[in-house]
């Protein structure tokens, strides 16, 4: 199993496998840097195509195998998740409900939210109601006239989802899964307890930042907003004049939004775009925390929309390569005003510099992701193999009714 993390600034790969003794094994990474992609739209496919050739590649030689059975990610602002409701009628007098029943209902539900224009990514059912019922868990076996479902679908553009999918299979490799990102990562860096109790996710990419709130064990809330580390940067590029290339690397050298970033003042000079650059340490981080704090309130007033956020929730978590930056995780905390939860990705076997690393965790994520569903393939609701055909169905469903 491969996963495939596509971002805005870095593309990884991560090979996965499982042992004899049942458990899973990292046996290859691959890093590359992402071109052809901006804040999850595809701008140029054969830079894409490209960049995802060469991070499987790499992943393939420390693995010494050929990847197969490729999970990938989608990112960006037209990844939107929505909560539906859909109603089926059973019968007049009432019968046992059985497991088609509720195929059938989510079906229903999930087809709400699905246009020419947006297709099917993920969904979680929320409860079930069994004629007036409400709360129920789960709804096989009981008798009812009609079962209703409420269901968190998460949708994106078809075309946004169809250039991804096309990026991947030129490249040579099959894709099994697309999924969103926090969906995969989520998966694997939260306990049980962590969603049964309320806890927020935040995944601070380099152009993107998703959000997702798990709540009573399943995901409540689920957001992408097309802001990230990157903007940070271009704070820095238009505050000197230079290129973006020289202030990401001027960030890296020396910037942080930590409470001893902001009062240790360090001078250095910097030989960039063919002329000396002094950067004042105070100045530039003091920049970078109020380009952070305007970032934070954008995703808050997205937190807002949702009953399930509150500062009373007992934790959050950040992943994400932006994350990286000294200060980002006490930042948030101290905005959040919620105690902030240091994860690890446990019950795989990798290096350990792996594990706890932003970098790699997405692909890692999304390895397992492929790999447990694989292991349940009846108890999780995303696109699997199909994804294509069900888009083409569609669009010959509307060609017939309409000519």
């Amino acid at each position: 199993m491969t996963g495939l993390d596509i971002g805005t600034s870095k593309i990884c790969a991560a090979i996965a496998g499982v042992s004899p003794d049942g458990k899973i094994e990292i046996r290859g990474i691959g890093l590359a840097e992402a071109k052809g992609i901006n804040k999850g739209f595809v701008s140029s496919l054969d830079k894409l195509i490209d960049s995802v050739s060469t991070a499987v590649k790499a992943a393939e030689d420390e693995a010494g195998v050929k990847a197969h059975n490729v999970v990938t990610n989608i990112s960006g602002s037209s990844v939107a998740g929505k909560l539906n409701e859909g109603l089926v009628h059973l019968s007049r007098r009432g019968r046992e409900i059985t497991r088609r029943d509720i195929n059938g209902a989510i079906e229903t539900t999930k087809n709400i939210s699905l246009t020419l224009e947006r297709d099917f990514l993920y969904c979680v059912p929320q409860e079930f109601v069994v004629d007036d019922n409400a709360g129920v868990e789960d709804a096989l076996g009981l008798f009812g006239t009609k079962l209703k479902v409420r269901l968190y679908v998460i949708t994106a553009l078809a075309t946004h989802i169809q250039n991804i999918s096309k990026a991947v299979s030129y490249a040579g490799y099959e894709l099994t899964d697309i999924v969103p990102t926090l969906v995969a990562s989520a998966s694997c860096i939260l306990r049980d307890e962590h969603k049964e109790n309320g806890t927020l996710v935040i995944d601070m990419g380099g152009g993107i930042t998703e959000l997702a709130i798990y709540k009573n064990g399943m995901l409540r809330f689920f957001d992408s907003v097309n802001v990230g580390g990157m903007d940070l940067t271009a704070s820095l590029s238009a505050h000197f004049k230079i290129s973006f290339e020289s202030a990401e690397m001027i960030k890296r050298k020396c910037a942080g939004i930590s409470k001893e970033d902001l009062s240790k003042e360090k001078k250095s000079i910097f030989d960039v775009d063919n002329r000396h650059v002094t950067v004042n340490s105070i100045i530039i981080n003091n920049l970078l925390k109020e380009r952070f704090e305007e970032i934070f309130y954008i995703l808050n007033d997205r937190l807002k929309s949702s009953e399930f956020f509150s500062d009373s929730m007992p934790a959050f978590m950040v992943t994400g390569g932006s994350s990286l930056l000294s200060g980002a995780h006490e930042s948030f905390e101290d905005l959040l005003n919620i105690p902030i939860k240091r994860w690890r990705i446990e019950e795989i076997d990798a290096d350990p510099s792996y594990l706890s690393n932003p970098v790699y965790s997405a692909a890692i994520s999304l390895a397992k992701y492929g790999l447990d569903k694989e292991k349940k393939p009846g108890r999780t609701y995303s696109r699997g193999k199909s994804f294509l055909l069900d888009s083409v169905s569609r669009m010959r469903a509307f060609l017939d009714d309409y000519f």
